[in-house]
């Protein structure tokens, strides 16, 4: 841990991902989110439990945490609280969103991601049917939770593939014209250093859709992390290091899970993200970063407040210097948008 991390407070968002996939992610998403362990949860409005099963548990555990955010006093009441009381309060409720998916068939015909990726920057896809599509998932959505999603992302990344995340935009401008309209999850790598997975999604369309967020003034992270390879059994060090990594407004995604579930590839990671987060570890080392958990819908306007203060050649929200001793040409990673990727697209 770096010593400006020791003592700069940061608001970031935890996202379980996958959210009606199956019995044992559902489970453990209302346990963290119960916990108050997560700021937002992304879901799957085709999964055939969606309706009548995923979707009530999450109303119901939604309703639970909002009485427990009745009774407990605000962090700008206390103000001799310390890191690890602030990490360890309740998050209270949730960004709930949507997790677009053109991959998942759960027992039906569907495209492999590699088909999805081929034809999308062959310009193959559809846009017609992917507007079907779109719109059938956010119908869904809504009709399941009573209320609009709060964010966009995709499942295995597909919101950010050519063709597809044109399409998306023009669904949303459409569809939420004149009102407050979802954030959208962009993949760009918190940390400019990291390789491997992390350097492929933003070559693989990430980077080319945060640059369309961005021209138009659209709500995204401020930053990325949670992309690693599922074989890697020490998550603990891996959650770390993107905590280091951290800034306001940083995107972690995650995939917990309670139980197994045969026709889940990952079900061993899920299984071990999930020790983790139901230890008392967690909390101690969102304690030690001095870290938050909180909603991006909340976490983006302070940051867009803040934004606003800084001369025009500081304006870049991916590396704000809000509340940060450092000075700016100390710190992890360029100041300016970034040019060093080169886009697959």
């Amino acid at each position: 841990m770096t010593d400006k991390h020791a003592r700069v407070p940061r608001s970031i968002a935890l996202c379980a991902d996958d959210y009606g996939q199956h019995a044992g992610i559902d489970d453990a998403v209302c346990c963290m989110l119960a916990a108050g362990h997560l700021s937002a949860i992304s879901c799957l409005s085709t999964a055939p439990r969606w309706h009548e099963v995923a979707a009530p548990a999450l109303r119901t555990t939604l309703a639970h945490v909002a009485q427990l955010q009745s009774q407990q006093p605000s962090a700008a009441a206390d103000k001799e609280v310390t890191a690890i009381e602030l990490a360890t309060r309740h998050a209270g409720l949730p960004d709930i969103g949507l997790h677009f998916n053109l991959t998942a068939g759960f027992g039906q015909p569907a495209p492999t991601l590699s088909t999805i990726v081929l034809r999308s920057y062959l310009r193959q896809l559809d846009r017609s049917k992917l507007v079907a599509m779109l719109e059938r998932q956010f119908d869904a959505f809504e009709t399941a939770m009573g209320r609009q999603a709060d964010f966009i992302d995709g499942h295995q990344h597909v919101h950010q593939l050519p063709v597809v995340r044109d399409t998306l935009l023009t669904v949303l401008e459409r569809r939420y014209d004149g009102a407050r309209r979802p954030w959208l999850r962009n993949t760009v790598a918190a940390n400019p250093v990291w390789r491997g997975k992390p350097r492929w999604l933003e070559r693989f369309g990430g980077s080319t859709l945060r640059q369309q967020l961005d021209e138009r003034a659209l709500p995204t992270n401020c930053g990325f992390a949670g992309v690693y390879g599922f074989d890697n059994v020490d998550y603990l060090t891996q959650f770390g290091s993107w905590l280091d990594s951290a800034e306001d407004g940083m995107l972690i995604m995650c995939h917990p899970g309670a139980s197994p579930d045969p026709a889940d590839p990952v079900s061993a990671a899920r299984l071990r993200e999930y020790a983790f987060f139901r230890s008392e570890q967690f909390p101690a080392m969102l304690g030690a970063y001095h870290i938050r958990l909180d909603r991006l819908s909340a976490i983006l306007p302070r940051i867009e407040a803040a934004l606003a203060q800084l001369p025009p050649e500081l304006r870049d929200k991916r590396y704000l210097p809000s509340k940060n001793p450092v000075p700016l040409r100390q710190r992890p990673g360029p100041l300016r948008p970034r040019t060093d990727w080169r886009s697959a697209d």
